[in-house]
């Protein structure tokens, strides 16, 4: 009886390449590289940051600035990001077939500004506030809000000056549910309010502005779902 072993086929190889291509695709475009630009490093978090990587360098016995530092940070993002570019240019289209693009990326520092997702119901006695990031009554509404799938509908339209088509579908979606559970009402509204973080010593606390409101009329919506 023969012992040898089965030799892989032709296509179990391709199969192994294209799998291992999709991988470092995937990598490359989530890979926090330091694509910087000077309206990055304005915020005060990204400030911050500077002066403390600087004193740690200082310390460190290699002196420098904050200034030094944001201008060596500058030039190696205008690097990263052109590397990436090239890099990725020529696989858009087989990605863009299968499916396999990356749509999001590991974070290089805080955000100084989040979107609170807030959901209204109006009605005759006045406009309530069913939702309102991050909960807290632990609902049906807030379950469904909260479900990691769902989130990722709405989770990056918070920072965007206008949000993708399907946040408009998003809204239809929650509007079906709350009337279906709240018959009185005539009207929801659903936003992104964008929120802004304040850093310690960094002043007082601001009110959140309203963003990408959407309402939709009961007389919208077809059947509760």
């Amino acid at each position: 009886m023969s012992t040898d072993t089965p030799s892989l086929t032709t296509w179990a190889w391709a199969r192994a390449g294209l799998v291992t291509l999709v991988l470092l695709l995937q990598i490359l475009d989530a890979i926090p590289l330091p694509e910087l630009r000077k309206h990055h490093l304005a915020n005060p978090v990204a400030q911050e940051e500077l002066v403390r990587w600087s004193e740690l360098l200082t310390d460190l016995g290699r002196p420098t600035t904050p200034e030094q530092l944001a201008e060596t940070g500058l030039d190696l993002g205008s690097l990263a990001g052109t590397f990436r570019k090239v890099v990725l240019k020529p696989w858009h289209p087989l990605r863009r077939m299968t499916g396999t693009g990356q749509s999001w990326g590991l974070f290089a520092y805080p955000e100084p500004a989040s979107g609170r997702l807030v959901v209204d119901g109006i009605g005759p006695d006045g406009t309530e506030t069913l939702y309102s990031a991050p909960g807290g009554k632990g609902d049906e509404l807030e379950t469904l809000l909260e479900y990691r799938r769902i989130r990722g509908i709405y989770d990056d339209a918070g920072d965007r000056p206008r949000p993708r088509r399907i946040y408009q579908r998003f809204a239809q979606f929650v509007a079906e549910r709350v009337f279906a559970d709240h018959p009185e009402l005539t009207a929801v509204e659903i936003r992104l309010d964008l929120h802004p973080l304040i850093p310690p010593g960094q002043g007082e606390p601001v009110e959140d502005t309203r963003r990408h409101a959407r309402i939709v009329l009961r007389s919208d919506v077809g059947s509760p779902p």
